[in-house]
């Protein structure tokens, strides 16, 4: 992620800054399109329409959350614009990358119940599906979620508590109940700590 100094030239019409902005941005927000976007084709096409929304939009970041958290949350308001295009053909539809490197409730899922898990999810409501997915996937902190969001961090971990209850009923109706102990011990890993 670029520099304080180097976001500020750039919101001076400094024309190179802003160049080496998007530049040292496009990483991050190409593998965020990428986890979100199916098929992988079309992360593409979401990532350019979110560097262009980061480049117009430079000046609104006032420096009062992380540069990333910013970039997160335009990055995930085009994509919810581009889902909402074509919801209806489903070619662009949240997908969640197993196996990352930092600890989430997916992370001890084999293969083979990765589809259990996703179609868990695709039965959640948007705003719980989307908690869900930076709270226990991206890993951001309650506090990022909620300026990404533009709520509170209470809302943040009551709508967590909901969702997570969501996807447990949701694996319980078609996931095996050996997926479903995975979830289960992952969370109460988690809590314990």
């Amino acid at each position: 992620m670029p520099d304080d100094l180097l976001i500020e030239r750039a919101k001076k019409n400094n024309q190179s800054a802003l160049n080496d902005v998007i530049i040292k941005c496009s990483p991050f927000v190409y593998n965020l399109c990428q986890k979100w976007c199916r098929p992988p084709i079309e992360s593409e096409d979401v990532t350019q329409n979110a560097l262009i929304k980061i480049s117009k939009n430079l000046n609104n970041y006032r420096f009062e959350s992380k540069f990333s958290t910013w970039v997160y949350s335009l990055t995930y308001n085009v994509f919810l614009d581009e889902y909402r295009k074509v919801k209806r053909r489903n070619s662009i539809a949240p997908q969640v990358e197993l196996g990352l490197n930092d600890k989430s409730i997916f992370d001890t899922a084999p293969d083979h119940q990765s589809e259990q898990l996703e179609l868990a999810l695709s039965m959640m409501s948007d705003d719980h599906r989307t908690i869900l997915l930076m709270i226990d996937v991206e890993q951001l902190s309650y506090i990022e979620a909620a300026e990404a969001l533009r709520i509170e961090v209470g809302t943040v971990r009551s709508r967590l508590a909901r969702a997570r209850v969501s996807f447990k009923e949701n694996l319980g109706k078609h996931g095996t109940k050996q997926t479903i102990n995975t979830v289960l011990s992952s969370d109460n890993n988690k809590d314990q700590k």
